[in-house]
Formats: structure tokens, C-alpha cells, sequence
């Protein structure tokens, strides 16, 4: 059930609020072209996986509370091509550019971690863009 104004995402989160019991960074999602789609939450694992669409493209956004064993992310496979830490006025973020050899598309992987939780965001999109959601992370 929708309150009204509360959109899908919104319920995406307090659905992860209510069965991780934390509040999880958001993703302010109004930039060009990027839309929620969908949230999977495992409660075993103390994760869940937020996926948007980014013109055309999958971003996923993962929250786990269970990064301690170190087994987290997905497994890139392709080149990468740069490594840099961006800084947030909270955090440091590692970004990893990788580059998608069948396809010649850049794919960017962020990974930080704020109050014991591991946030990891991939897609491919540009650097700028990439960038514009880091600095637009939302805070509760």
C-alpha cells in the first residue's frame, strides 16, 4: 500500500528500514534518466540490492550489513582502466573504472562504508555522472 506521494522507492527503503533495521544511505535518483525499478532483500545475508535504470543501462546498489567476512560485490571481470578515491564531506569513496571489452562502455564500481554498513553502487554511466550521484547522496 502506497501512502500518497510515497513512491516505490521510498517503500524500497523503508521496507529495507524495517527488515535490516537500519536507514540506509539513499540515492537522490531525480538525475537525468535514472529510475527505480526494483529492490531484493535478504535478510539471511543482511543485504539488499537496489536496481535502477540508467538509460537503458542496470545500476545496482547494494547495502550489506554483513561485509564483515570480506566475500562482498561482484565479481568484475573486465579491464580496469583507473582506480581514485572521491571524497564526500562523510567518507571517502573507492571508485573503480572498468572498461567493457565486448562493448567499449565504461562501467564504474563505488564502494564506502558508513556505520558498519558496505555500500557498493555499479552501472555503466559516465564519470560525471557517477560523480553527481556520489555528491548527492542522501543522509537521514
Amino acid at each position: 500500500t502506497l501512502k500518497s506521494g510515497e513512491s516505490e522507492e521510498e517503500k524500497a527503503y523503508q521496507q529495507i528500514k524495517d527488515e535490516l533495521g537500519i536507514d540506509p544511505v539513499r540515492l537522490l535518483t531525480n538525475q537525468e534518466g535514472m529510475q527505480f525499478v526494483g529492490v531484493e532483500i535478504d535478510e539471511m545475508l543482511q543485504t539488499a540490492n537496489l536496481f535502477f535504470d540508467m538509460k537503458g543501462n542496470v545500476v545496482s546498489y547494494i547495502i550489506s550489513l554483513s561485509y564483515a567476512d570480506g566475500s562482498f560485490g561482484s565479481d568484475i571481470e573486465d579491464q580496469l582502466v583507473d582506480s581514485y578515491p572521491y571524497k564526500t564531506d562523510r567518507f571517502t569513496v573507492e571508485v573503480r573504472e572498468y572498461l567493457i571489452s565486448e562493448t567499449d562502455e565504461t562501467e564504474f564500481s563505488a564502494e564506502f562504508d558508513y556505520q558498519d554498513v558496505h555500500y557498493q553502487l555499479t552501472g555503466i554511466m559516465e564519470k560525471a555522472e557517477l560523480e553527481e550521484i556520489l555528491k548527492n547522496l542522501y543522509f537521514l
